[in-house]
């Protein structure tokens, strides 16, 4: 760590941002203990010493994180819409559904399963099979199910399948995720 620790703040003036007045560093000698053994960071302007949490970090991280999926779930559910109004409905019946275990999310508690559906419809006396974008726990459909899947007229293979399921899985995570985000930002308003 360096002798010196000071950080531009967007409340400064535009003076100060653009480097046209003086900001002053800190010694590291004057920086509050909690600032030096890392649990929080300290700013200084101009000589006078502001105290940061690192929530303001959680929350970036966060919002990236948890906004992008968001982001992804919007954008399945304007494709889905797309689709719906623009495509070509016929039904498709679920060939398979298959059970995957993974235990990468809590090794101690075993395996977490979930449920892939691969899901066959007819154009033209053609067959294909497609599988909806994301898995679930539970399965969303059942062996020999009916459902409808929408294609483009010139892209037949890339059929979707789109049901209320698919964007109740949709607005789900992004409900979830969302919620997740504002329980962070509440509780950085009211925890030191």
């Amino acid at each position: 760590m360096s002798n010196r620790y000071f950080r531009w703040s967007l409340e400064m003036p535009t003076a100060h941002r653009k480097g046209e007045a003086s900001v002053k560093p800190c010694a590291t000698n004057t920086l509050p203990d909690s600032a030096r053994s890392g649990g929080l960071r300290a700013t200084c302007h101009e000589g006078s010493i502001v105290e940061e949490s690192n929530w303001t970090d959680l929350i970036a991280l966060s919002s990236v994180v948890f906004g992008g999926v968001i982001l992804v779930c919007v954008a399945q559910m304007v494709v889905m819409y797309r689709y719906l109004r623009d495509g070509i409905r016929v039904t498709g019946i679920v060939d398979k559904v298959s059970a995957q275990s993974t235990s990468f999310r809590y090794p101690d508690s075993g395996p977490s399963t979930h449920y892939s559906a691969d899901i066959r419809y007819i154009v033209d006396e053609k067959k294909y099979t497609i599988r909806p974008p994301a898995d679930t726990n539970p399965p969303f459909y059942k062996k020999g199910q009916r459902v409808p899947v929408y294609f483009y007229a010139d892209r037949p293979d890339r059929g979707r399948v789109v049901c209320f399921r698919e964007y109740a899985k949709w607005l789900a995570i992004s409900i979830g995720c969302g919620g997740f985000l504002v329980t962070i930002i509440i509780l950085s308003q009211m925890l030191p």
